[in-house]
């Protein structure tokens, strides 16, 4: 390690520590205002995950995506399908000094989202960023039970989590092939908007295919639809006129004029995914620095969390990560990684997502007054 990086370990960690209360009491505000809980926050789930050499997970795809008729019926693919679409509510509670001159005490945050039932025996899929630091899942099943969920799985890159339930006899949705859309054909959306409309239905066309889209510093190939999507959908289905699910919704375009600009993840993405996390808990083959960043990259960000320089912080180091062991700690600021300039937490990723498990990086940090630079290894997200 280098000296310079002891100068940064014996910092101002006073400082350090009240500015990420901050981002913490900020990004838990706002989940609560959107309807879904995104952000940084690890994992408290503890789901069971199998152990290698079990039989590999395979949940069957339907073998046509085309209807007699060529014409949706909506009320027969909503029969047919409603039954598999699940509401979600977390709960997440974190210290919050939502003032820095004032202690606030814990603070619980409610969010909501939807999901969709994979198996009859409780697995459901749902976006990353709908359980995303949650300490409490509760999942609505169509027919009004509510079950408490623990987290099997996650995967931030196509934003696909997995939980399970302990239920039988559920109705699980039937996969279709995404690669079979095209441009023009209907869909029907089915989810939970706002947190309070579970089993809302709206319907409208496949407006794109494989479009690109960046969520959260994660680049995606979506589905687009002028489907109505609100918050609160996050996690829900997107069926074909068969009621084969082709998707999982996960985005909308956001601003005051802006008006049936829906996404979600196709099921070809998803499926394998999904597959995985129920057999492993995760994606193998994922890497993963052991870090978590954040974007403080304009004047009014930096005054509102009470930083004094510009940059992308460490959010938080992975408890016993290779980064925890070279030194890392959260509230540096990251400068490069393998002689790249960061300059924003998607620089970062973009170097890391290049690079395969057991690769090295070089990190530079500055805690405002010095920089130093470490060296470890990549190691597979787990």
């Amino acid at each position: 390690m280098d000296n310079n990086i002891d100068n940064v370990n014996k910092s101002d960690k006073k400082r350090r520590t009240a500015i990420f209360a901050l981002i913490v009491a900020a990004m838990m505000i706002t989940s609560t205002v959107l309807g879904f809980v995104g952000g940084f926050a690890a994992n408290k789930f503890l789901g069971s995950n199998k152990a290698d050499g079990v039989t590999s997970t395979s949940i069957p795809v339907a073998s046509t995506t085309s209807s007699e008729s060529g014409n949706m019926n909506v009320s027969n693919v909503v029969k047919s399908v409603k039954n598999s679409v699940v509401s979600i509510e977390c709960e997440s509670q974190s210290q919050a000094q939502i003032n820095p001159l004032y202690d606030s005490g814990s603070s619980t945050s409610k969010s909501a989202g939807s999901g969709v039932i994979v198996t009859t025996d409780g697995y459901i899929v749902t976006n990353n960023h709908v359980v995303d630091g949650a300490d409490k899942i509760t999942v609505k099943t169509a027919d009004e039970k509510s079950y408490t969920a623990k987290l099997v799985g996650v995967d931030s890159e196509t934003d696909i989590a997995v939980i399970k339930i302990e239920a039988k006899g559920l109705k699980s949705a039937s996969f279709g092939k995404s690669s079979t859309l095209e441009v023009g054909d209907e869909i029907v959306a089915i989810g939970n908007p706002l947190g309070e409309l579970s089993g809302t239905v709206t319907n409208g066309i496949v407006s794109a295919l494989s479009r690109e889209v960046t969520i959260e510093n994660e680049t995606m190939n979506l589905i687009q639809t002028n489907a109505s999507i609100n918050a609160g959908n996050s996690g829900g289905g997107l069926f074909d006129k068969n009621g084969l699910l082709v998707g999982v919704v996960n985005a909308k375009a956001a601003g005051n004029n802006v008006e049936g600009i829906g996404f979600a993840i196709p099921i070809d993405t998803a499926k394998n995914v999904i597959e995985q996390i129920m057999d492993y808990g995760y994606v193998k083959g994922r890497v993963t620095s052991g870090l978590t960043l954040i974007d403080i990259l304009d004047e009014n960000t930096a005054r509102q969390y009470s930083v004094n320089e510009l940059g992308v912080y460490i959010y938080s180091v992975a408890e016993g990560s290779n980064a925890e062991k070279a030194g890392l700690k959260s509230g540096y600021i990251v400068k490069s990684v393998n002689g790249t300039k960061v300059e924003s937490a998607s620089d970062f990723k973009a170097v890391i997502k290049k690079l395969k498990v057991g690769d090295k990086i070089k990190v530079t940090v500055s805690n405002g007054m010095s920089e130093g630079s470490v060296e470890y290894k990549l190691s597979e997200k787990k």
